[in-house]
């Protein structure tokens, strides 16, 4: 039996580590292991966009700091 994903926290958790890689790769990874609420997969590769296009900025500015 599959676990469900039934909101955005649950398939951040399930991708945990996983982010730097393509948003697509990461949805095919959760369509094969888990049963997902097909209606956050927007709302998901948003949010992952948003994450990783956040992360040179902070490596900027934790460089910056340094």
């Amino acid at each position: 039996m599959r676990k469900s994903l039934t909101s955005l926290d649950e398939f951040l958790a399930a991708i945990d580590g996983y982010e730097h890689l393509d948003s697509q790769v990461l949805i095919a990874f959760l369509l094969e292991h888990y049963t997902l609420d097909l209606d956050l997969i927007p709302e998901f590769v948003a949010k992952l966009t948003q994450l990783t296009s956040a992360t040179p900025v902070l490596a900027e500015h934790q460089s910056i700091a340094a």
